[in-house]
């Protein structure tokens, strides 16, 4: 089983690296979690063109159930017809479209060489049109994944400026770590503006490095994000550029200052 976890995952990241799409790992934070996903998919669309959110969502509900809709039709439903694979992507406002990959995810290790084989390659087909894939990790516990979560090149968490998004981000950054990733980049959501923003990133990531070792690779606000600030989090080294000055006090680079 250990075999074919490296090989299924191996597979998805020289698939993920085939530009375009830029695909990125994304952790939502807080009770407004599922439409995060949402605000920051639409966002990415007007700015670089056609999103992909491919929903893994293992250990939760997925985006649609999330916003008080049925689960769409999962990507293993197509299983050996990619015209059957196309149908099931759904197309919503704003150049953005869905996938359901859940039971994909959880079937992948159990199928047999040949249908992961056709199962990859009709995802690999979905994803051509698409400058922005991102892989959504739902809101459970992360730390189980599937290799569609754990092999983006890149990672970034949507931190709601709350509480609970403090606590959740931490937890998120956790799973991130047991995925083998040292650095995150943050997108902050909400606040009243970017000082405290700023600041509620600093305080991230003072715990992230305490207690994880865990860099920031760089952040924006959602409000504010755009294509160059996207660029930096999720660029070719995967939004793993060392933060000038790193781990002092500065906060890291920030580039550039429901639709069921």
């Amino acid at each position: 089983m250990r075999e074919i976890l490296g090989d299924q995952a191996g597979t998805l990241r020289r698939l993920f690296r085939q530009r375009p799409p830029t695909v990125c790992t994304v952790f939502s934070t807080g009770a407004g979690w599922a439409d995060h996903t949402m605000r920051l998919a639409r966002r990415l669309a007007r700015r670089s063109g056609p999103v992909l959110v491919v929903d893994e969502a293992v250990s939760s509900q997925t985006l649609p159930e999330a916003a008080g809709a049925g689960r769409t039709a999962d990507l293993l439903s197509a299983l050996g017809s990619t015209e059957r694979a196309i149908r099931l992507l759904v197309a919503l406002p704003g150049g953005v479209s869905y996938l359901n990959v859940k039971a994909a995810a959880l079937a992948l290790p159990l199928l047999d060489e040949m249908r992961r084989e056709r199962l990859l390659r009709s995802f690999q087909t979905l994803l051509r049109p698409f400058e922005t894939a991102l892989v959504h990790a739902g809101r459970g516990d992360a730390a189980d994944a599937s290799a569609f979560l754990t092999s983006a090149p890149s990672a970034v968490v949507l931190a709601e400026l709350s509480a609970d998004g403090v606590r959740e981000a931490l937890g998120r950054a956790q799973d991130a770590t047991l995925h083998g990733r040292s650095r995150l980049g943050v997108v902050t959501v909400g606040g009243r503006d970017a000082a405290e923003a700023e600041a509620f990133v600093r305080e991230l990531q003072g715990i992230w490095w305490r207690k994880l070792s865990l860099r920031v690779a760089g952040w924006s606000r959602l409000e504010t994000l755009d294509a160059r600030a996207w660029q930096a989090m999720t660029g070719e080294d995967g939004g793993m550029a060392k933060s000038p000055g790193w781990p002092s006090g500065a906060v890291g680079t920030q580039a550039g200052t429901n639709s069921w």
